[in-house]
């Protein structure tokens, strides 16, 4: 055999096995570093569980978790599991939980995670006890519906067990409209349920939603009523995190026919007073489509300002506003206007007096 052809063999062998070994060793190495840490995210409205796992096979222990979102999305709140602490972030985009004790190989934790608006996405970053990245990524949300059979049971039995074992939760809420019926949207409106607290609302058994308190313990929010519900009377139910509860027996009525269109005007809800760090809301009836015309007066009859809203398609509309420190104490009278039909209401804004006995 000629030396040159079998030297040349013997080359291309040896490249051929190198290159062999680097396509070998690479995806090993990079699947090796993608189940270095394991992240399930799921959600619900606004509200995110993310659970962390260490694997089993990897030697470096978890002491740091940074969450970030992009954009203008921001972290209203969140809860940690025992033996995290943090959580600080700047401007509510970057949340930093640091362990007690490092996260070992096989373990996990979880957070929750509460955020202005529904995300689809978030980014986090690992570290290890000298702050060394472990890895970085980020991960796709999971959207649990409502429907879906796994959650509809954890809810149910959630709200059985905390009907034996939960305390009364307090507060005070408003349905607007009163009337609750099938396949209707309702505003709920709530107050004095503990400042930054994670809430679900249920019908019966079946969560509609979860919402989160602000600093007063307040919320507004529009719940939905199955079109499926049955008519009849069922039990309005808010828990807390803690398992506590506040029930109401509330009377579901049959729908109204979404065909006939209101074409009389009216108020039919307008408070006699509200408080500081309250919602002031009003509504009522108005041909769809057409304008509603809210002028505020002072008590010298002085017009401070206008406000404009839009019925609906139904004839149903609704206006919103939040009572703050910016606002005079005192009466004040609001003249709403819709062609040529008026009305007037004298609605008495106050700093409610918190020494007062009766609320104590």
């Amino acid at each position: 055999m000629n030396p040159m052809k079998k030297y040349s063999k013997l080359n291309f062998i040896v490249v051929l096995l190198a290159v062999v070994s680097i396509l070998v060793v690479l995806p090993s190495s990079e699947i090796t570093a993608a189940e270095t840490i394991s992240v399930n995210a799921k959600s619900l409205d606004n509200t995110i569980l993310v659970e962390f796992s260490n694997s089993p096979n990897n030697t470096s222990e978890i002491k740091t978790v940074k969450v970030w979102l992009g954009g203008d999305k921001t972290f209203k709140s969140f809860k940690t599991e025992s033996g995290w602490g943090g959580g600080t972030y700047s401007d509510g985009k970057l949340l930093v939980f640091t362990a007690v004790d490092s996260l070992k190989s096989g373990e996990s934790v979880k957070f929750g995670l509460i955020t202005n608006v529904k995300v689809t996405g978030i980014n986090w970053k690992v570290l290890d006890q000298n702050d060394n990245e472990i890895d970085k990524r980020k991960t796709t949300i999971q959207e649990i519906a409502h429907t879906t059979p796994s959650f509809i049971e954890e809810e149910s039995e959630a709200v059985e067990q905390a009907k034996e074992t939960g305390s009364a939760l307090y507060g005070t809420k408003k349905f607007i409209p009163e009337k609750l019926r099938v396949g209707s949207d309702i505003r709920l409106a709530v107050n004095g349920f503990g400042a930054d607290k994670e809430l679900k609302l249920y019908l019966d058994t079946t969560i509609l939603k979860s919402v989160n308190t602000d600093e007063q313990g307040n919320f507004l929010t529009t719940i939905s009523i199955p079109d499926s519900y049955n008519v009849g009377t069922s039990e309005f139910i808010i828990k807390d995190e803690d398992g506590n509860l506040q029930t109401t027996n509330v009377n579901i009525g049959e729908a109204n026919n979404r065909f006939l269109k209101s074409s009389k005007f009216e108020v039919s809800n307008i408070p006699v007073e509200v408080n500081y760090d309250e919602t002031l809301i009003i509504s009522g009836k108005a041909y769809p489509k057409t304008a509603v015309v809210l002028a505020f007066e002072d008590s010298n009859r002085v017009l401070e300002k206008i406000r404009v809203v839009t019925a609906n398609s139904n004839g149903e509309w609704n206006f919103e506003k939040a009572i703050s420190s910016d606002d005079s104490l005192g009466e004040r009278t609001i003249i709403i206007r819709n062609d040529f039909k008026n009305t007037q209401n004298n609605v008495n804004f106050f700093l409610l007096n918190t020494t007062d006995s009766s609320d104590q």
